[in-house]
């Protein structure tokens, strides 16, 4: 049998880890193989290429390479490109969607529900269908959102408890021991990679309620890759004051505004920028 893993970063790592390991304990016998994204190796996060070959994974070019049958599992961790099922040669597939499904099915899951002024978000294992995330689910891990938690914060809780719950069904999705569910009707929707524009950056509106400009913002802070901006300074931390909006304050306008931070009211109250820098 053989077991190929492909994604990216610190889930397809730590996954690839954890298969190493069941496979040195002698768990249950099979073949181990990798399949790493295209542009794997990022400065800020692990790679899952140098990690195969430190552990000595043989790697990949493609699922085809793989020469998977109906007795082997593939294994999507973060992959990032569509799998053909055919492709697959009966394989059993399986996908761990960092997302709550069906309504975070698609991309940038870690921006998206806190737009949406999500208190929760969750992982999903599920069996990997043609049609994107929209298999029958395995097992959800649902987890708290905080009100200060970053893209970048959720991003690192989904990629944690995403690899928690690889953990927990490894020995299932092994011997196909789980029961299929099928994704709840009427709750869909697809983000695509696209939905989110990182080139803009600019912090604006403040007709917005406090807590959507203060969302919009979270969504934004991922200092790998991106920070949002208020008057050309970069925001590393953004939060709602329970305070309605005084009327002597229009929105938009800065109420309150020193070297490390501004309060800026908002449609119905305020909200606090901490800038880059000037945290302590």
């Amino acid at each position: 049998m053989k077991l190929l893993i492909s994604g990216k970063s610190f889930i397809g790592c730590h996954s690839l880890r954890h298969a190493r390991d069941m496979q040195a304990i002698g768990a249950i016998g099979y073949t181990l193989l990798a399949l790493p994204n295209a542009g794997d190796d990022t400065a800020w996060e692990p790679s899952l290429r140098r990690t195969a070959r430190q552990l000595g994974v043989d790697i990949v070019a493609d699922i085809a390479a793989a020469g998977l049958t109906g007795s082997d599992i593939f294994l999507s961790v973060e992959y990032d490109r569509k799998v053909r099922i055919e492709e697959l040669g009966g394989a059993r597939a399986y996908n761990l969607h960092l997302a709550a499904l069906p309504g975070y099915r698609g991309c940038l899951n870690s921006a998206w529900p806190l737009r949406n002024g999500e208190s929760t978000a969750a992982a999903t294992l599920h069996q990997l269908t043609e049609k994107i995330d929209a298999g029958p689910v395995i097992a959800v891990r649902q987890f708290q959102i905080s009100a200060f938690h970053t893209a970048f914060d959720l991003y690192l809780l989904l990629q944690r408890h995403g690899f928690e719950l690889v953990k927990e069904q490894f020995a299932g999705m092994l011997t196909a021991d789980h029961v299929l569910q099928p994704q709840a009707a009427g709750q869909v929707a697809f983000y695509a990679r696209d939905s989110i524009d990182f080139q803009a950056l600019d912090v604006g509106d403040f007709e917005r309620p406090a807590c959507v400009v203060d969302g919009w913002v979270r969504s934004l802070i991922f200092p790998p890759r991106q920070l949002p901006r208020f008057g050309a300074r970069a925001i590393r931390a953004c939060e709602c004051i329970a305070l309605p909006r005084r009327k002597q304050h229009r929105p938009g306008e800065v109420a309150i505004s020193s070297g490390s931070h501004a309060v800026i009211a908002c449609g119905d109250g305020y909200v606090r920028f901490e800038f880059e820098g000037d945290l302590q």
